[in-house]
């Protein structure tokens, strides 16, 4: 019990970066997309940080009761593997699924599954699965080096 406490605790600070850079790439997607410029820089940064502010709530949940729990079960599938190499692929490969399941399970979930016939609803798809869980992956694996 204490030894998975500690573990979650470890992925702690990969969940808050993942969800704090998903609410700033997604505002200032949205930001940049907009039709209205606004030429004042002020103006142009607090809608940046209140569209993340706002996208990162939404993004949060998400991120630290799913994100969290997949990624603990992947080091465990992946704790026996001596080959730092293997280990890394595979970890990030199961990270990279597990991104995908998470959002065809958010959105099955909502009753909105995504069209992937669409070019614009697939690179948002990838935007909300495979980027999340690449971030996920590569911050906890620079947080966690010394402890693998």
């Amino acid at each position: 019990m204490l030894k998975n406490m500690s573990l979650f605790k470890m992925k702690l600070i990969p969940a808050i970066i993942t969800t704090l850079n998903i609410g700033f790439v997604n505002a200032a997607i949205i930001e940049t997309a907009s039709e209205e410029f606004d030429t004042s820089l002020s103006i142009v940064i607090s809608e940046l940080l209140l569209g993340s502010i706002v996208i990162s709530m939404y993004a949060a949940p998400v991120v630290f009761l799913a994100g969290i729990l997949v990624s603990m079960g992947v080091d465990k599938i992946t704790l026996g593997i001596d080959n730092t190499g293997v280990r890394n692929t595979l970890n990030v490969l199961l990270h990279l699924i597990a991104g995908i399941i998470i959002a065809l399970f958010t959105f099955w979930v909502l009753a909105d599954l995504p069209d992937l016939t669409n070019k614009e609803i697939i690179i948002n798809f990838i935007l909300l699965s495979v980027y999340p869980s690449l971030v996920f992956w590569l911050v906890d694996l620079l947080t966690n080096k010394n402890h693998v």
